[in-house]
């Protein structure tokens, strides 16, 4: 005669809670893979975000530079004549594509500022894949001093130029010097600048083979073969800006003009190296320094005397 089993119910019991228990685990185990799979696609996310913010700045900032190039290579004289009512003609309004950074563009807005003529603002805009955006603005003022002289002859007009050099006892000289004779502390600049490649290269074939090394300056070399130091200067101020500069500069407080075409006297007030002064010759003719007959005293004294006028004049930097 069998004895039949009987199951307890705390087994079964057991049984159930283990049950729950594996998938409580295996919940938790998902729980945690997808919230690591979570935590790394937003860390990638805010890596891609963060790139992306910064190739938009990069973009929108040489958007600020390319507007700076194209407005100084034509050269400003009223800032909100020539640059923001000339926008659209000078640089666009459109969007320009960012030929390193695929996807990428920039638009770049120019806007006046308190004083219309000499200060405004460039704000330039980048956009990029993904919807990144980045904004940049730049505070300009426009300066009537330029940063260095375009070169020590400058010929200024965008015609067609020709040159003529006569002779072989000439030296034009773009390296600095100062007023003592010895070399000066700026950096050389070309001995003749033009404002175009047609320009330059007349000046160029304008020299004879003895001249070639007359004219030194920046990128001048001795050779062989000599390579005179005639450069483009595209950025240079035009004929009408160079007219302007002039004219704000006579205007400036502490200008002295000389209305006499004649130096025969006591020296003019052309300033000293510590405290130098514009001085202004006015006659269209230019100036007359007077001296006596070759030899004697009054010569050497008149001689000495146009010396001093020249090295003062050189000197206090007019």
């Amino acid at each position: 005669m069998s004895t039949p089993r009987i199951r307890s119910p705390r087994h079964e019991n057991q049984e159930g809670i283990a049950l729950v228990m594996t998938l409580m685990a295996i919940a938790t185990l998902l729980l945690v893979a997808s919230s690591a799979l979570m935590i790394g696609s937003s860390g990638n996310q805010a890596t891609r975000n963060y790139r992306g913010a910064s190739q938009a700045h990069f973009v929108a900032e040489s958007g600020i530079s390319h507007a700076l190039q194209v407005i100084d290579g034509a050269g400003v004289i009223h800032f909100q004549n020539d640059v923001v009512n000339q926008w659209g003609a000078v640089f666009g309004a459109g969007a320009k594509n960012f030929a390193p950074l695929g996807g990428f563009t920039y638009t770049v807005a120019a806007v006046a500022g308190g004083n219309p003529a000499n200060n405004g603002r460039l704000v330039a805009t980048a956009n990029g894949p993904e919807g990144v955006k980045n904004v940049v603005v730049a505070n300009v003022s426009r300066s009537n001093t330029p940063s260095t002289a375009p070169g020590a002859i400058y010929i200024s007009t965008d015609s067609t130029s020709n040159s003529t050099f006569n002779g072989n006892a000439f030296a034009v000289d773009g390296n600095d010097h100062n007023y003592t004779g010895g070399a000066g502390p700026g950096a050389p600049v070309p001995g003749i600048a033009t404002r175009n490649d047609t320009n330059t290269q007349e000046a160029l074939n304008s020299l004879n083979s003895a001249q070639k090394d007359n004219v030194t300056g920046l990128g001048y070399s001795n050779g062989p073969p000599i390579s005179s130091s005639i450069k483009t200067s595209p950025a240079a101020p035009s004929m009408s800006q160079l007219d302007q500069m002039i004219t704000d500069l006579l205007a400036r407080p502490g200008v002295q003009t000389i209305t006499s075409n004649q130096i025969n006297g006591p020296t003019p007030p052309f300033g000293t190296v510590l405290t130098p002064q514009i001085t202004y010759f006015s006659d269209p003719n230019g100036i007359l320094l007077e001296v006596t007959a070759p030899g004697s005293r009054m010569s050497a004294a008149a001689d000495a005397h146009a010396a001093e006028v020249v090295e003062r004049w050189i000197g206090a930097g007019t």
